[in-house]
């Protein structure tokens, strides 16, 4: 087995030590260089290969939440940590920026979770998580992975 990924997604200029950092641009601290479709999103990596993901300011420039979040899971191994950081909808910041192409509230990843949203969900992801913030300013998600193991 390949050592553990920490992957910085978007990392913009803030990469961070023992992370691999991704952004579509190439500026200092960037080790990897690819541009996430924000209709149909992917990650460059296997499935299951991710340990940890630090997205800092990133998950509203991807239009296709669903799809960002199934493509996270899916090269996440069971158990992988994320850190999600974004505007709530109700700050402005959320809406000056015109690359942002969702705006993300308290309860989004509820659809992800076992109990689901109103016991609805998107797809086999299972998600636990924790948040701090608001949507008046900005959510703080701690999310973890999970996936079943064994047999169907």
């Amino acid at each position: 087995m390949s050592d553990p990924i920490r992957l910085n997604l978007g990392c913009a200029n803030r990469p961070l030590v023992g992370f691999v950092n991704l952004d579509m641009q190439w500026i200092a601290g960037v080790d990897v260089v690819h541009r996430i479709d924000p209709f149909h999103p992917t990650i460059p990596y296997g499935d299951n290969t991710i340990i940890e993901i630090f997205a800092n300011n990133f998950v509203e420039h991807i239009a296709d939440t669903i799809g960002l979040i199934t493509e996270m899971w899916r090269v996440s191994v069971d158990g992988a940590k994320w850190f999600i950081l974004t505007p709530g909808y109700r700050d402005i910041n959320s809406w000056r920026d015109p690359g942002h192409l969702s705006h993300w509230e308290e309860r989004n990843l509820d659809f992800f979770t076992e109990e689901g949203f109103d016991g609805r969900h998107y797809g086999q992801v299972r998600l636990s998580y924790t948040l701090i913030g608001d949507n008046n300013h900005g959510l703080e998600f701690h999310v973890v992975a999970h996936k079943k193991t064994g047999g169907a």
